[in-house]
């Protein structure tokens, strides 16, 4: 997410260069103090009272009291997870929301794994240690293989497994091995509040127009990005997807409205 600036927690990747901002300017402004001298305390009111005016600002956008969307979004995933379930995810909110779920609220009794620790040698014997084997190298398909449990997957920035392994199930992908037919998807979720609960959202289906894509259903594909554009209308991303998908279908009307749009959000190859 840091380096594709994708993602409903984007900005909290930027806390380290605000921490960094923030010692600067509190040298600067004990460096004020200390010149000041005897005169510093008449400063001290001021610059605390100041240092509220932000916070005060912003509280009401930011304050996550109350805010539910997270809970509504993991249980919403764990209701199409079945009992025993695996699911493997490369998107760290499906982990931490879903961990959370599981391990503090108990709610289901499913096995969720980040595949990007895949690699990691300390992972793998964790894996090992709690009773999982597979053929090398470990990647989500040789894990399903190896596994008589029903595996599922919730991709990251991009859906980095091959499509034809990728049932949709509800807001989730069933990994399967032997080309099954797609049965149709249905998908209803609660309807989210905030702002970065509806930016999860668009982010969940626009990786479902990737996969339509990816099967060449393109009208599948357009129904998902519309649905994504109508929880982030201002990702010039989504509109430049279905700009390319309407001209597919040879609709330049549409397809021409769509990328006049994400030129005009700054959209950049």
């Amino acid at each position: 997410s840091f380096f594709t600036g994708r993602g409903p927690d984007f900005h909290a990747y930027f806390l380290p260069s605000i921490i960094i901002f923030f010692l600067l300017i509190g040298y600067g402004i004990m460096h004020g103090i200390a010149r000041l001298k005897a005169k510093a305390w008449i400063a001290l009111p001021f610059l605390f009272v100041l240092s509220l005016v932000p916070i005060l600002l912003n509280f009401s956008q930011n304050c996550g009291r109350h805010d539910t969307d997270a809970r509504k979004y993991g249980i919403a995933l764990l209701e199409w997870l079945p009992e025993k379930a695996i699911l493997l995810t490369e998107n760290t909110n499906d982990y931490f929301i879903l961990t959370y779920l599981k391990e503090i609220e108990t709610i289901k009794d499913v096995d969720i794994f980040y595949t990007p620790l895949f690699k990691e040698a300390w992972y793998r014997e964790r894996l090992v240690s709690s009773g999982f084997h597979w053929e090398a190298p470990l990647t989500p398909l040789s894990f399903t293989r190896a596994s008589s449990r029903e595996v599922f997957y919730t991709p990251g920035a991009g859906i980095s497994l091959p499509v034809g392994n990728l049932a949709p199930h509800g807001p989730l992908f069933r990994i399967v091995m032997d080309g099954e037919p797609l049965e149709k998807n249905c998908l209803t979720l609660p309807q989210p509040v905030r702002e970065q609960g509806k930016k999860r959202y668009a982010y969940l289906y626009a990786r479902f127009g990737e996969f339509y894509f990816g099967q060449k259903d393109y009208p599948a594909a357009i129904a998902a990005f519309e649905q994504a554009k109508e929880y982030d209308p201002s990702n010039p991303a989504i509109y430049h997807n279905l700009a390319l998908l309407y001209r597919k279908l040879n609709n330049l009307g549409k397809a021409a409205l769509n990328e006049e749009a994400a030129q005009r959000l700054g959209f950049q190859k």
